[in-house]
């Protein structure tokens, strides 16, 4: 009996050591790490970048976030439905932390990340922080100073992710692996053909990532800002408005100086009873488009502008011939972009050189041709300006075309011309002195094609 007893007993003491043992192996395997659940709100907009390089680098970093392993990352469309569903209006306005904490609870979150995005110079900066939904602090900031284009801080974005949630840099990480490679490549030289391997995916990875950045950063590519060379036309109304300056002096021996008279009229109505044809003024240019920021573009560049008027009788012809030489011709236009439209508006200036001839005709019958009889030239300045709004259609990132309202304000005056004549005798029969005020028209609709590069 004493014998049952002691087996008994130790049975009992057999037992109960192996549930000890059992449960101290249990509790030596640490559990698995709990992953944070966390939202990523849009990040603010400052200077120097649009909306849609906001949303896409914005997505961009839920991507990387996720991407570590170490937090759960909550969908945008998720985000707004249940923002949407308790009647939570999200804005610009909410900034501080007790508006953060607030959307964080309504989330279900447990951290938040906000920040924002801007650019000076050529230099963007990234601003971001992790908030505590439960405590309502700052956590974590991180400010990151990034040169270069909107591609270069898609590149940055995993070692920005790996840093905010407490891991090295992705750099620092693809280091530490080529450092281990080398070191196994020296101690095990049979596994050099998995060396090389893990070489050429560390150097197809930024290939890989060069991909992604083009595909996601396509549409603010189309819509970037850019030089170019402009060519194109402005079509003004046919009406030139002629005044014609007219001074005649006395020709006698003592009198030769003295004004018998100084008038001035509109040559139009002097030509009344004439037949009266007109081309329309055209102006053909080509300028150079220089970047001045990503709304804005200084045009310089030159053209030439054409304009004809003829006045017929029954034997006689005037033509009056207009040639405009307008050297420089710049301009400041402010662009806007939403592939594949685009919108222009703008003020340029210009000198002109003007070259102005009035041929006279005669013929004896009606039967006959005209016969061109003499010519007169005449030479002015001016400085003209004008304004342009319109739209252009993108044809791709490199080629548009434009249609422009264009007002523009010109007038010349032409230099003096004095005529005389003398008799046989070499006596002064006829002293004139002649010019002319040029009043171009002010209204014209521009045609043009853009090359971008």
């Amino acid at each position: 009996m004493k014998a049952k007893i002691k087996s008994n007993i130790l049975l009992i003491l057999f037992i109960i050591g192996y549930c000890f043992a059992q449960s101290t192996s249990l509790s030596s395997v640490p559990s698995a790490q709990k992953k944070t659940n966390i939202a990523v709100i849009n990040l603010k907009k400052a200077a120097g970048v649009t909306l849609e390089e906001i949303d896409l680098i914005t997505d961009r970093l839920r991507g990387e976030l996720f991407n570590t392993g170490k937090v759960n990352v909550m969908e945008r469309e998720q985000m707004q439905e249940i923002l949407k569903e308790q009647g939570f209006q999200q804005s610009g306005a909410c900034t501080n932390e007790e508006c953060m904490v607030e959307m964080g609870q309504l989330l279900g979150v447990e951290q938040l990340v906000t920040g924002s995005l801007g650019k000076v110079g050529s230099m963007f900066l990234v601003n971001l922080r992790i908030i505590d939904v439960k405590t309502g602090k700052i956590t974590k900031a991180l400010s990151v100073d990034i040169k270069g284009e909107i591609e270069d801080v898609v590149a940055k974005l995993p070692s920005i992710s790996a840093q905010l949630v407490g891991l090295q840099p992705v750099e620092q990480q693809q280091e530490k692996q080529v450092a281990q490679v080398a070191i196994e490549k020296k101690e095990e030289p049979k596994k050099i053909e998995q060396t090389q391997a893990e070489e050429e995916i560390i150097e197809e990875k930024p290939e890989k990532q060069k991909e992604v950045k083009e595909e996601i950063n396509e549409k603010a590519l189309k819509n970037k800002n850019r030089f170019g060379i402009r060519l194109g036309t402005n079509i003004f109304g046919s009406k030139v408005k002629r005044i014609y300056n007219y001074t005649k002096y006395d020709t006698s021996y003592y009198y030769s100086d003295v004004v018998l008279w100084d008038t001035t009229v509109d040559y139009d109505e002097l030509s009344a009873n004439d037949t009266i044809t007109r081309s329309p003024a055209v102006n053909y240019f080509v300028k150079g488009i220089i970047k001045a920021g990503p709304f804005m573009t200084i045009e310089i560049g030159g053209g030439f502008s054409y304009q004809s008027t003829e006045y017929k009788s029954y034997n006689l012809k005037e033509v009056h011939d207009l040639y405009i030489y307008s050297l420089p011709d710049i301009g400041v236009n402010f662009v806007k972009r939403w592939y594949p439209l685009k919108l222009n508006i703008g003020i340029f200036g210009d000198f002109n050189i003007l070259y102005y001839t009035q041929d006279y005709y005669s013929r004896l019958s009606e039967f006959e041709p005209f016969k061109k009889d003499t010519t007169f030239s005449y030479i002015g300045f001016n400085g003209g300006v004008g304004a342009r709004a319109g739209a252009e259609i993108m044809a791709g990132k490199h080629v548009g075309f434009n249609v422009d309202f264009v007002f523009y304000n010109s007038e010349f005056t032409t230099l003096e011309k004095r005529f005389e004549r003398y008799d046989s005798m070499g006596n002064l029969t006829l002293k004139i002195d002649e010019s002319w005020v040029l009043t171009m028209p002010k209204i014209a609709v521009g045609l043009g094609v853009n090359f971008y590069f």
